[in-house]
């Protein structure tokens, strides 16, 4: 259930931005993005410190990869991987057929299909972010995990130290907001906005940071994974002079390497 501050109508707009923008992006997240975020995963997956029997629930889990590696290593621990996006899900079904120990679903962090305490690991890779309300979502992800259910979370830190929120941020003053506040790749870079209400749900947390780096060859090869398949509704003036922003203020040597270097919060906990 939504918590007081959010209006349902508000919630189910919310809703169906993300979902449309995760569906236009999830075909080059798999080529590309992905390479970007693959040492992240990994570092998550030993966090979990994964057992045999372990039920494994991903939220938010994209294209699959953090859901594939575990199935892949752990034949012994059931993998449950869920997101808003039809097209990730999509992926991530592709990923996990041949593991009759692992599945997909379309689902909200929000709303999990899962019993009350019935989850040992929860992981979220750079997902939370764009969970529409954090107090309710705090609730849901405290009420699937088991009493001693561990939670293993990526979100990233601000434009200061994340070159992805940055670039982002640039790329939003450009278009209209989302339809709610608190959305998007650095909407917690304060952790404490979802870290107090998993507190408030018996979930102790404890959070560290980590930097990784990921180098493109050029603008244009990052603009074609990044950009070009999201933007397809926006005007040519319009994408030019997004472009001419990013080259000003990020990258004044379009056609030479550039790494881009982001600050990920990585979030374990444990609940009572």
């Amino acid at each position: 259930m939504p918590s007081d501050k959010f209006q349902k109508n508000d919630a189910d707009r919310a809703h169906l931005w993300i979902r449309r923008m995760w569906n236009n992006a999830a075909d080059s997240y798999r080529e590309t993005a992905e390479l970007m975020f693959s040492q992240l995963v990994d570092d998550q997956i030993a966090l979990a410190a994964v057992q045999p029997g372990d039920r494994l629930l991903d939220v938010g889990c994209g294209t699959g990869l953090l859901a594939e590696r575990v199935a892949t290593r752990h034949a012994d621990t059931t993998v449950l991987a869920v997101d808003p996006s039809e097209r990730m899900i999509e992926h991530a079904q592709s990923r996990l057929e041949s593991y009759p120990h692992a599945e997909a679903r379309v689902a909200r962090a929000e709303e999990l299909p899962v019993e009350d305490a019935s989850v040992d690991i929860l992981t979220a890779s750079l997902s939370l972010m764009f969970m529409i309300d954090k107090t309710a979502g705090a609730a849901e992800l405290a009420r699937v995990l088991k009493s001693g259910g561990r939670i293993v979370a990526s979100v990233w830190t601000g434009e200061e130290t994340s070159d992805l929120v940055r670039f982002r941020a640039i790329l939003r003053s450009f278009v209209p907001p989302p339809p709610m506040d608190g959305l998007g790749a650095g909407a917690l870079a304060d952790p404490s906005l979802l870290l107090a209400p998993l507190a408030d749900h018996g979930v102790t947390t404890e959070t560290t940071t980590r930097d990784y780096s990921y180098r493109f060859p050029n603008l244009d090869t990052m603009w074609d994974a990044l950009v070009t398949p999201t933007s397809g509704h926006l005007e040519p003036e319009t994408i030019a002079a997004m472009h001419r922003a990013v080259v000003e203020q990020m990258w004044p040597e379009p056609d030479q390497p550039r790494d881009f270097r982001n600050r990920a919060i990585l979030i374990t906990g444990r609940k009572r």
